[in-house]
């Protein structure tokens, strides 16, 4: 990597793989920033709800597929009254891209948020898929999080379950495509630290 060159990665990761942790890591190490929920804050700052509040919209099937296919359409889509928001397919994905695209002026890295897929023709940009066995990632959800081992992998299974849904519904391609990224890197057997210097060594 070029010094003084823009570098911006984004981090999609199966959950419990610890991928967060990681692109933080890949953050430091290069010394950028790493964002993580700055999209969420900033539709939270635009439209004047919380965080869940709109995590808990976008989930919303029969109302997100209208939204999906007003956007298509390039159309205006009435919200149910009891969901109180404003948003529109169009003023909900332009926000999203814009407040990534924003971000994305300086070298960051970004985790989540259909990053790749918003700069999936960037060739600027590196992809970047977290991957992990099942048996790995339910001990970190029992360590970190105080469940059973039940527990941890329902929620797991849930977390996936909802990204994928949720990746499918909005782009039309799933998120376990390997070519949607540069790099896809299984860490089973490997430290956070050890997978943050896998990544710097193949973006140098």
């Amino acid at each position: 990597m070029e010094k003084d060159k823009k570098i911006v990665i984004t981090v999609n990761r199966e959950a419990g793989s610890g991928g967060r942790t990681i692109g933080r890591i890949v953050a430091e190490k290069l010394g950028i920033k790493y964002y993580d929920n700055a999209v969420a804050e900033g539709l939270k700052a635009q439209f004047g709800v919380s965080i869940e509040d709109i995590e808990e919209f976008k989930l919303k099937k029969d109302i997100w597929m209208r939204l999906a296919h007003s956007l298509l359409a390039r159309e205006e889509v009435d919200i149910p009254e009891k969901t109180q928001y404003t948003l529109t397919s169009e003023n909900l994905f332009q926000a999203e891209c814009t407040i990534l695209k924003n971000i994305a002026k300086e070298s960051c890295v970004i985790a989540g948020r259909l990053a790749h897929y918003v700069f999936r023709n960037d060739k600027d940009v590196i992809k970047i898929f977290i991957t992990a066995d099942k048996e790995k990632r339910v001990a970190r959800f029992v360590k970190r999080q105080g469940l059973t081992s039940a527990e941890a992998s329902k929620k797991i299974d849930e977390l996936d379950n909802g990204r994928e849904e949720y990746t499918l519904r909005y782009t039309k391609f799933t998120r376990y495509d390997a070519r949607n990224y540069n790099l896809v890197l299984n860490v089973t057997n490997k430290t956070e630290e050890e997978a943050a210097d896998l990544i710097i060594s193949y973006i140098k």
